[in-house]
């Protein structure tokens, strides 16, 4: 083999290389920025319902006032028109009259879980109706997000 074709292809291999490893960082970034977006877009879109149904977790260090006003938010989230499915003030007292809980910290499907188990769906109408809601929203963010502007 003469040399000066052997360097020739191996300049040649090393340059289709480094273009290679340029295209692969190119595309490789392009798929991490898409990824960190999406997840942004996830965290936001979540962030956003954790403050309109985060009151059905949080409600056991809530005081008087920051429940009534978090259950009216809610109401006001669930409300289409003058058509409600649930009432804010009845949800608030629902959640001060709870039998005791297992535990302080229960998910949405723990606690829906809990009324369904103790019969007390009829009692905390409000309550049930919310907890049935959230726990059935969709998991991804873009159903997630899709679903949540319709109930604003």
């Amino acid at each position: 083999m003469q040399l000066d074709v052997a360097v020739n292809l191996l300049e040649s291999t090393k340059s289709h290389l480094l273009s290679y490893r340029k295209l692969e960082t190119t595309f490789f970034s392009e798929v991490v920025d898409s990824a960190i977006a999406s997840l942004d877009d996830r965290f936001e879109t979540l962030g956003q319902v954790e403050s309109k149904f985060g009151v059905l977790q949080n409600f056991p260090t809530l005081d008087d006032e920051a429940l009534e006003k978090q259950c009216e938010e809610l109401d006001n989230t669930l409300r289409s028109g003058e058509e409600a499915d649930i009432n804010g003030r009845e949800l608030a007292m629902e959640i001060r009259n709870l039998p005791q809980l297992p535990t302080n910290r229960m998910t949405a499907f723990e606690l829906l879980d809990f009324v369904h188990k103790k019969e007390l769906t009829e009692l905390y109408l409000n309550l049930w109706i919310s907890l049935r809601i959230a726990c059935t929203l969709p998991v991804t963010g873009h159903q997630l997000k899709e679903t949540f502007q319709s109930l604003n």
